[in-house]
């Protein structure tokens, strides 16, 4: 096994084994097709303590308390916070909450993170935005394909899109759909690379210090280009140097 990569879990291996046969991985109800594996990731998850904290706390409710948190909406109608809980109660925040629906749909297995879901469709993981990473990358060590990485603070899509033309025109390449561009969507991208595939043009976008380190390294990104770096997009860092810091972590040639 190659240094730097943690062994697959059993969850990812089942889940790979249906990918090898032709299936697809999936996040969305919308896109959702037949014998698909549905990963029931959140429609976000904070970062900060407090509002992670909040944001658990609201989640389960949605699976073990609903009714309990439509009363809750229902008072708060009458608050100046109406707006936010008509939002919450509107769309569901726990990814969990729309698996049943995914396995009426057809899916063939959803990939949920709570262990109110068991059954033979349900494939349980401690974390479905992580085990989605690691699927991704699972399947990098199967590739021997050249993935190229546009970053910066702007123009990144604009350079993904004349990148992924031009290589095109020689090579059968994947790219990053929109600007998918944080650690879901570059799974996404990663997933959709397969044996006739010759090389990958992946958008990726900072998170905070080390994030874009940590996607060059997860999806082995083995050539990149930087795009323009402005002072008032590194909000995650306190100087410009910082921000040139964190980009050079990324693996360029």
């Amino acid at each position: 096994m190659k240094a730097g990569f943690r062994k697959p879990s059993k969850a990812i291996v089942k889940i790979y084994q249906h990918i090898e046969l032709g299936g697809r991985v999936s996040t969305d109800l919308k896109s959702l097709q037949k014998n698909d594996i549905y990963f029931a990731v959140p429609a976000h998850r904070p970062k900060k303590i407090v509002k992670l904290f909040l944001w658990n706390i609201w989640g389960a409710g949605e699976i073990y308390a609903p009714n309990l948190l439509q009363w809750l909406c229902k008072i708060a109608s009458l608050t100046p916070l109406a707006e936010t809980f008509r939002t919450l109660s509107e769309k569901k925040i726990n990814g969990n909450v729309y698996a049943p629906q995914a396995i009426k749909s057809g899916a063939k297995f959803a990939v949920v993170d709570s262990r109110k879901y068991c059954g033979n469709n349900y494939i349980y993981v401690p974390n479905t935005d992580e085990a989605l990473a690691d699927l991704a990358q699972y399947h990098r060590r199967q590739l021997d394909i050249n993935c190229i990485a546009i970053t910066g603070s702007c123009g990144k899509t604009t350079t993904k899109e004349l990148v992924a033309a031009i290589t095109g025109t020689s090579f059968r390449t994947v790219s990053t759909h929109a600007s998918f561009n944080t650690m879901r969507g570059g799974s996404h991208t990663i997933l959709d690379v397969n044996k006739s595939t010759q090389a990958a043009v992946i958008e990726v976008a900072s998170a905070g210090t080390g994030s874009i380190a940590k996607k060059s390294k997860l999806f082995n990104l083995i050539w990149g280009s930087l795009q323009i770096l402005e002072k008032l997009t590194c909000k995650a860092l306190t100087t410009s140097m910082g921000c040139l810091k964190k980009r050079a972590s990324f693996s360029i040639s």
